[in-house]
């Protein structure tokens, strides 16, 4: 009897942008995949060990519920509202207060994200799940990539080992577990595909993040292993963005990337609703007629390219989902 194949989700790091990868995750539970493998890094570890402990709900109202304050003591957004001008001046005291625990900590006082990890991640239940699990470490101050299993952890430190893949130093201060010191695993291996094929994966999911630093091995990503990958089609901007309304536009784009992928909707950039085969033959005509109304008119606002999008058909309007 053949073996039966093994499906992986591999998840990448990058701070706050791993909302993202909740995006995708819904998708996953709405058409009943289920992974016989996980393994991820920093944020991708995180998200990783909840999807094997399968509890959706407690991520998701991690994720609806983040703020930075929730991240770090005297929490910043470090997003493009900083570069605004006037903006060290209407906050100097938010950012002097930042400044003080950075230095008293060697890093910001991750405090309350400890509190929050630990709220949000059952280590029994991840331990007892049916589901195999890896994620990455880096070894500091060498910056040698450590391969964890959940088998070669016990069920009281990993969550210390968690944080030590998430431990994004210099921002994160230095995670020390047992007497060694780790920092994020992203720094060698931000998308452990190779981990999951050690693991015996034969077909892999894989969610790439625009982080910093970018996954090192791209090139496993063209595998005919690889069946699925989703890349953020639009700008997620900050990996240390925890504003809901930025949270929450990228858990959509994970959503809608992830549709996509899997054949659901169609689009690059936008996202369409599947056209009913009998319409195929217009379709030709319904992008010329979009672009050239674009150029046209140098659109930009997404209610006037939603009006353009618009087709008269049998004498009734569609109109094609998008997100702006």
């Amino acid at each position: 009897m053949a073996n039966k194949g093994k499906l992986a989700l591999v998840l990448c790091g990058g701070g706050s942008l791993g909302a993202y990868e909740m995006g995708v995750w819904k998708l996953l539970r709405e058409l009943n995949i289920k992974p016989d493998i996980v393994t991820g890094t920093s944020i991708g570890a995180l998200i990783g060990a909840m999807v094997v402990a399968d509890d959706y709900d407690g991520a998701l109202h991690m994720w609806n519920t983040i703020s930075a304050e929730k991240v770090m003591v005297d929490g910043l957004n470090f997003d493009e509202e900083m570069l605004k001008g006037g903006y060290l001046a209407k906050n100097d005291k938010k950012i002097m207060a930042f400044v003080k625990q950075y230095f008293k900590h060697k890093g910001v006082n991750i405090s309350p994200f400890r509190e929050v990890v630990k709220n949000a991640i059952n280590p029994a239940k991840v331990m007892q799940s049916d589901i195999d699990f890896g994620f990455v470490v880096c070894s500091f101050p060498d910056f040698q990539e450590i391969d964890l299993r959940k088998k070669d952890v016990h069920e009281d430190d990993l969550i210390p080992y968690l944080h030590a893949s998430s431990a994004c130093w210099p921002i994160f201060p230095v995670e020390t577990v047992f007497g060694k010191k780790y920092v994020d695993g992203g720094y060698k291996n931000n998308l452990p595909i190779d981990l999951a094929i050690e693991m015996g994966a034969t077909e892999i999911i894989a969610v790439e993040l625009d982080a910093i630093p970018k996954a090192q091995f791209s090139d496993l990503e063209d595998l005919p292993i690889v069946s699925h990958k989703m890349v953020p089609t639009w700008n997620t901007g900050s990996m240390m963005d925890f504003k809901q309304s930025s949270i929450q536009k990228n858990i959509t784009l994970g959503y809608l990337d992830a549709q996509k992928a899997f054949g659901l909707k169609d689009g690059f950039r936008y996202t369409f609703d599947k056209i009913d085969p009998k319409y195929e033959g217009l379709m030709n005509q319904v992008a010329e007629f979009f672009f050239l109304n674009v150029v046209k008119f140098n659109v930009r606002d997404f209610k006037s390219i939603d009006k353009l999008l618009r087709w008269r058909l049998d004498g009734k309007f569609i109109s094609i989902a998008l997100l702006s």
